[in-house]
């Protein structure tokens, strides 16, 4: 298989995959997002059949989120100092005992809201201390020249692991039941581990002593260093308002197959494999376009178009038209958040992408106070009212940041890698990058 990926598309908008490292590296991880999204799925509806509230819906994906808040920087500095292979692969160990733990209790019919809220916790821990790494990793299995073509395949491998997850996991559940679609996903992330062991990734560890001052040091100089770089601050704050505030939807698909259109696990399986493609759409966009006036114009155009997407949806009764505002909302928020990143990528140095990984990720962990907002709002109007309303936001905070920080509308590089006065003891490289806002 990876030889077969080689010779078919190692060239073009497909050419990181002249790297055998990157392609095994990619078919692991689809493997893990395939998992990761049926865990997902399968939780919400398992949350709506205990309890039928959107409340505790939404309060089970925090449960899964709130760990990223925690443990994403630490997590980054972590990508930085110690192999970021081995940390996926613990990563994976753990989010395949915590789907065991789920298989054994749905067997037996005891699974209760505190046991779902357990392992969701457990799989939130494993998944956001993996994800900077997972995150970090690519730029040490591709050519600088081929960097943006790597993330965007590495955001597709997140999206069609979204789009073909969701598919077939809301199959798996109506069909054999919640054991069976859980021991699925935990094949899948045995499976992600077998194509992740022979990968090289050529990894500079930074040299020091690995302590917990160390790591609280190296946590806060990540933050730091966003805050001190306007541009990298205003591409983080960005996409924060689109994890935040739009995001939370996805919480609430089971609500809307459920209680909108009136069908079951499958629905809500097609509504976020619309969303997948979507999102794969947007990630072949910036890898076929990764200039940096096309990373420029992605930013825009998804940051825009994701949460008008959202209030489209937000209206629709009908499962085709519901799937097509799905789609869009998906191309837009991939396009917004992989073209934030690959611009990130392209102004930092390699000992800072841990951190800045973790930082964007710890964004994540804050994607429970939207999860709170869109819980409390579906509880009281219901799934479509709370919808609308974070999309209106959503929209609102992304217009704001667009007219605050020049950056975003700017298609200019630095000379010198941002982070690299950490090498050099040189102070205020590539000053330009620090727009004022």
């Amino acid at each position: 298989m990876v030889f077969l990926l080689q010779s078919l598309f190692g060239r073009g908008p497909l050419r990181s995959f002249q790297s055998g490292d990157y392609t095994l590296f990619w078919l692991s991880s689809v493997g893990a997002i395939m998992s990761h999204m049926m865990l997902l799925l399968f939780r919400g509806w398992v949350a709506l059949e205990l309890t039928d509230s959107p409340e505790i819906v939404a309060a089970a994906a925090t449960a899964g989120e709130l760990p990223s808040l925690v443990l994403s920087l630490p997590g980054g500095v972590l990508a930085d100092r110690f192999n970021r292979k081995a940390i996926l692969i613990i990563a994976e160990i753990v989010t395949i005992l915590a789907l065991l733990g789920f298989v054994v209790l749905l067997a037996i019919d005891q699974m209760e809201v505190w046991s779902l809220f357990v392992l969701t916790a457990i799989a939130g821990i494993a998944f956001a201390v993996g994800l900077p790494s997972r995150m970090a990793v690519v730029p040490n299995l591709v050519s600088r020249e081929n960097m943006a073509n790597g993330i965007a395949l590495s955001s597709i491998m997140f999206s069609g692991g979204m789009l073909v997850g969701s598919f077939i996991g809301g199959r798996l559940f109506d069909e054999f039941g919640g054991a069976a679609a859980f021991g699925v996903a935990a094949g899948l992330s045995v499976l992600s581990i077998v194509f992740l062991l022979p990968v090289n990734t050529r990894q500079g560890i930074r040299e020091g002593t690995k302590t917990l001052m160390t790591v609280w040091t190296d946590t806060v100089e990540g933050a730091t260093f966003v805050w001190r770089y306007k541009n990298i601050l205003g591409l983080m704050t960005i996409a924060g308002a689109c994890i935040i505030f739009g995001s939370p939807y996805q919480t609430q698909l089971v609500v809307f197959a459920r209680d909108v259109l009136h069908q079951g696990a499958t629905a809500a399986g097609d509504l976020g494999a619309a969303a997948g493609a979507g999102s794969m759409t947007g990630s072949i966009a910036l890898a076929t376009f990764s200039s940096p006036r096309a990373i420029r114009n992605l930013i825009v155009v998804g940051g825009i178009g994701f949460p008008l997407a959202l209030v489209a949806f937000s209206f629709s009764e009908i499962l085709t038209l519901s799937m097509l505002f799905a789609y869009f909302a998906g191309f837009g928020f991939q396009a917004c958040l992989i073209a934030t990143t690959a611009r990130a990528q392209f102004l930092i140095s390699d000992g800072m992408r841990g951190r800045l990984s973790a930082i964007r990720t710890t964004t994540w962990g804050a994607a429970p106070v939207g999860f709170t907002m869109i819980g409390w709002l579906a509880e009281q109007y219901g799934a479509p009212t709370a919808t609308a309303i974070m999309g209106a936001i959503t929209l609102g905070l992304v217009l704001v940041n667009l007219l605050i920080f020049r950056s975003l509308r700017s298609t200019a590089m630095p000379d010198r890698l941002l982070g690299d006065e950490e090498k050099t003891g040189e102070a205020g490289v590539a000053s330009y990058s620090r727009d004022s806002t």
